[in-house]
């Protein structure tokens, strides 16, 4: 992972079911990857099973369709700004697992996906998909919503003083060195007990930022 002093993306891993929801994740990926100049490698995978394709072929020709023709749309896309692309197609009952395992043969530094799938309720802040990827990718995840932005210009550091936010804060910092990012550090405190410990949290952040020549807003 990079370290505070250094930000840089090789590889970005995009995950897209072509659905509306990864629309959002398809655009910024391809900016992101311009940015960087970073390799793009685009995966979308069917959501198939053996009872599915048995009872009902139609569907499961359609899910393969979309899925294709997404990859198909994005590489033009991403070629057509000089990306360097690469399209992953698989097709299976667990489609976090093929994406956790395509970000780790890769070597992608970073993947880019959306808020919510098709399988996603309207309810839901964000997709079972989403969720999965993120609680077991080695990467950090960039969740991009339809009309959301990945723009680096205001970063939120969420810390509980843990080593998980600690790593956290690393990558933030060196996201917000690389494009001059304005950042917020917060900590939250359920008790006034735990107050004074936020407090030290976010501290040790601002004075952190600040050796990198960074400034930054603190709440807690």
């Amino acid at each position: 992972m990079p370290t505070k002093k250094n930000f840089s993306v090789r590889n970005i891993l995009l995950a897209t079911d072509g659905s509306e929801f990864s629309s959002g994740a398809e655009r910024e990926a391809i900016k992101l990857a311009t940015l960087t100049d970073a390799s793009l490698y685009v995966i979308s995978v069917a959501q198939v099973n053996e009872v599915l394709m048995g009872v009902a072929p139609e569907v499961t020709e359609t899910i393969e369709t979309r899925a294709s023709e997404a990859l198909k749309r994005v590489k033009e896309r991403a070629e057509k700004e000089g990306i360097k692309v690469e399209s992953l197609f698989h097709e299976g009952e667990e489609p976090y697992r093929f994406i956790v395992e395509e970000a780790e043969k890769r070597s992608a530094d970073v993947i880019v996906m959306g808020r919510r799938g098709l399988r996603g309720l309207k309810k839901m802040m964000m997709g079972s998909v989403t969720a999965l990827v993120i609680g077991h990718s080695p990467v950090p995840v960039f969740v991009v919503p339809r009309a959301g932005r990945l723009t680096f210009k205001r970063l939120l550091i969420c810390t509980d003083g843990s080593e998980f936010s600690e790593k956290a804060k690393d990558y933030a910092l060196g996201i917000a060195k690389r494009f001059s990012s304005k950042l917020v550090a917060i900590s939250v405190a359920t008790t006034e007990e735990e107050l004074e410990e936020a407090e030290r949290n976010v501290q040790k952040i601002k004075e952190e930022a600040e050796k990198e020549g960074l400034k930054v807003e603190t709440v807690a």
